[in-house]
């Protein structure tokens, strides 16, 4: 239900959002919410399709689909084949379609992490035999991905951490891969031109609100003009041209705009109730493929809405990733409800009155 209010509220932001942009560009003020509706309805059917599955069977679909996804992310990276967006290879386009093979591969990721963190549950404390085997193909995948869509790789690692640590791992081992990886994922960062310029623009903070720094300085008056209560929806003025492609990663401005503080505080609500219930589910579950994968959902919901949400009040500097079941798109949408359903399947038969109070998230 609370996967389905967010996805309804964001067809009606992306809609509002959308309307100004979509009329100047293609006289049809409901261009962008038609594409949107049908992504909205291929998530939906998946979440279905996944929730009524057995959560252990789609487990082994992980393998095959990320050796799928990493040959994408290859792909993209051919001449004349990957896609651009804002200076970056995002996109592979087959045919009249086009998806993001990082949202794919994060997806993939999660399932493949699962099924080997449990087969490999017992000998995780030790770093050869149950730690590196698993860090390896992570690192691989996650540095494929910062290629292409550094802000995905850098959640994706998050993600892809936070569950090894639930599962087991010791902190010392993450630390000397850390020492690592981290000089490495600098170099990436600020060896693009406009990764860097991002960079320097969040550091600058309030100067060059012309340039650099103009979008997000755009995403703070939207939020400020909102005031408590909201202008009301479709009354934003920010989304008339002001705030560029407003019904993507800044449509939480656009909401904090026209549903004022309340609003934006109670799509919060929702997301922190939403998590929340995810991590129970995971408490519940009577297996540790099941608490391995509903928290892995969890935390990915949680990380990006927590990391879009900082990005346009100016707490992180700008990504491109997607408030989840709410922003314009097709893979993230597509995904993020695919990950739903898999989170249903895990709750089908949890009992959330039996939750372990032991503290402990794995049974």
């Amino acid at each position: 239900m609370l996967v389905l209010l967010l996805v309804a509220l964001g067809t009606v932001m992306v809609f509002s959002a959308s309307s100004a942009v979509a009329s100047a560009r293609f006289g049809d003020s409901a261009w962008y919410l038609k594409r949107h509706l049908a992504r909205v309805v291929i998530g939906i059917g998946l979440m279905f399709l996944l929730s009524r599955a057995r959560f252990t069977r789609v487990l082994r679909l992980g393998r095959p689909l990320l050796i799928v996804s990493v040959v994408a992310l290859i792909a993209v990276l051919l001449p004349g084949i990957g896609g651009d967006s804002n200076g970056a290879l995002r996109w592979l386009s087959l045919g009249p379609f086009s998806f993001q093979p990082s949202e794919v591969a994060r997806f993939a990721l999660l399932l493949w992490l699962v099924d080997t963190l449990v087969a490999r549950r017992n000998a995780l404390d030790r770093f050869q035999e149950g730690f590196l085997p698993i860090i390896a193909p992570v690192a691989v995948v996650v540095a494929l991905i910062m290629v292409e869509d550094f802000s995905t790789a850098i959640a994706v690692g998050l993600i892809c951490a936070g569950l090894i640590l639930l599962a087991g791992a010791r902190i010392v081992h993450f630390g000397a891969v850390a020492a690592a990886t981290l000089p490495l994922a600098w170099m990436v960062m600020v060896g693009s031109e406009y990764r860097r310029a991002r960079l320097m623009a969040f550091f600058d903070g309030g100067s060059d609100i012309q340039g650099a720094n103009y979008q997000v300085w755009q995403s703070l008056i939207a939020l400020g003009d909102g005031g408590l209560m909201g202008k009301g929806l479709g009354h934003s003025a920010q989304k008339l041209r002001f705030l560029p492609e407003p019904f993507n990663d800044f449509i939480f401005s656009i909401m904090g705009e026209e549903l004022g503080f309340i609003g934006a505080m109670a799509v919060l609500l929702i997301f922190l109730a939403l998590v929340l219930r995810g991590f129970r589910i995971a408490r519940a579950a009577g297996s540790s493929a099941g608490a391995l994968l509903a928290a892995g959902v969890s935390l990915t919901i949680g990380i990006y809405a927590l990391v879009n949400i900082a990005v346009v009040t100016s707490l992180l500097p700008t990504t491109g990733l997607a408030l989840p079941f709410i922003s314009y798109g097709g893979s993230s949408l597509v995904i993020s409800l695919a990950g739903a359903g898999l989170l249903l399947s895990v709750s089908r038969g949890v009992d959330l009155s039996a939750e372990s109070g032991s503290g402990r998230l794995l049974p």
